[in-house]
């Protein structure tokens, strides 16, 4: 929310960055939980990411969205009452387990 309106006014690729090593060294712990939603967050030099879940889907994955500029990536999603276990999968279609 906060952060994706702040980076959109920011023109150069190394305030943005400067923002996000911000960010992540104030969040305590990933994925971020609000009320009734979950924010998963991904850093790194990769050409795309995913989340996939059995919330989502048998064998489905949500690709995260790209902040450019940056390397992060991020996917929202409303949070069911269960328990569940979720990956984030680098290379889209390619899953493998994170830990």
């Amino acid at each position: 929310g906060k952060l994706l309106a702040k980076l959109d006014k920011m023109p150069r690729d190394a305030e943005k960055r400067a923002a996000v090593d911000a960010f992540m060294a104030e969040v305590e712990s990933f994925p971020i939980v609000e009320k009734d939603r979950v924010i998963f967050v991904y850093r790194g030099d990769v050409e795309d990411v995913a989340v996939a879940s059995e919330i989502i889907g048998v064998s489905q994955e949500r690709p995260m969205q790209r902040v450019p500029g940056t390397g992060l990536f991020w996917y929202a999603m409303k949070l069911p009452a269960v328990r569940f276990g979720l990956s984030a999968n680098r290379r889209c279609g390619h899953s493998s387990t994170s830990p």
